[in-house]
């Protein structure tokens, strides 16, 4: 993906809040946005002993972060999280000039997971998550974080953004579809460490996190069991010049995980993105890590740009 179109997708996303996109009245603009999710999690068993189980986001955190940062953080055992942006706008220009009539911009995203009849044991954890000491440093437009340790879960996330820009000239139509299902049913897992290694199931991003991190960045950690594990985007743009111009990105993903069985034995897993991790990163990052067991792990990314 060259400069030039992460630098349209930059200016999608940060002139959401930037006072740029509003510089004077629109006509006969329409933007419109959806997001939901619908979740399911019943007759899972889980057993954890003896641990310590950690999210850490360090210490100057979310550092530079704007428009619409969401982040969770969780311990464990039947769970499915799920988190979605969707965006639209059709933005403004001095209504003299000709410029962004008539134009129409929807953004949707929908996530919906099941998470049924799954069993987790786990003997002598230590579990950790950690995103370290810059955290997100620099982040911009729309960042998603998911951690957690373990069993039962189904993660998704997802973002949609869909924006007639300034100097559009008109009639233009953005939309944006991003949507994800998964299906976590009948697994099995069991995980027995030493706790004497003190190291058993990390997840790592190390020092300067995020560093430069701009528009769309999602990451999910996770420590293991039964889990579909997903991350979709999709940005639909009309930029500049671009007139009866039509831009359309969908993003789709559908998991399921049955009836599997998974069993490991004194493990010290780990995962590690270090020290200036995602240094110098743009438009759209998608990260995932995960410590084992019956999950089907996606990532998709639709961008569509008229300029």
């Amino acid at each position: 993906m060259n400069k030039t179109l992460m630098a349209g997708i930059s200016a999608v996303l940060f002139g959401l809040s930037a006072s740029a996109w509003a510089t004077g009245p629109s006509e006969s603009n329409a933007a419109g946005s959806s997001a939901d999710a619908g979740a399911a999690v019943l007759l899972n068993a889980a057993v954890t002993a003896a641990t310590v189980q950690d999210n850490t986001i360090k210490d100057n955190a979310f550092q530079h972060a704007e428009g619409i940062t969401q982040v969770q953080q969780n311990n464990g055992s039947n769970n499915a999280m799920q988190q979605g942006v969707a965006v639209s706008a059709s933005t403004t220009k001095d209504k003299d000039d000709g410029h962004t009539h008539s134009n129409f911009a929807y953004a949707h995203d929908g996530n919906g997971a099941l998470v049924g009849g799954n069993v987790s044991v786990s003997l002598g954890n230590l579990q950790d998550n950690t995103i370290k000491d810059n955290a997100f440093q620099q982040a911009e437009g729309i960042t998603q974080v998911q951690q957690n340790n373990g069993s039962n879960n189904a993660m998704q996330q997802g973002a949609a953004v869909a924006a007639n820009q300034e100097d559009n000239y008109g009639a233009s139509k953005a939309i944006a579809h991003s949507a994800h299902e998964a299906v976590v049913i009948g697994n099995g897992a069991a995980v027995a460490e030493y706790i004497e290694l003190l190291d058993p199931q990390h997840n790592t991003i190390k020092d300067n996190a995020f560093q430069q991190a701009e528009g769309i960045t999602q990451v999910q950690q996770n420590n293991g069991a039964n889990n579909a594990m997903q991350q979709g985007a999709a940005v639909a743009a009309n930029k500049w010049d671009s007139i009866w111009s039509t831009a359309l990105a969908s993003s789709s993903l559908s998991a399921a995980v049955a009836g599997n069985g998974s069993a490991v034995i004194m493990a010290s897993q780990d995962n590690t993105i270090k020290d200036n991790a995602f240094q110098q990163v743009s438009g759209i990052t998608q990260v995932q890590q995960n410590n084992g067991a019956n999950n089907a792990m996606q990532q998709q990314v639709a961008v569509s740009v008229n300029r």
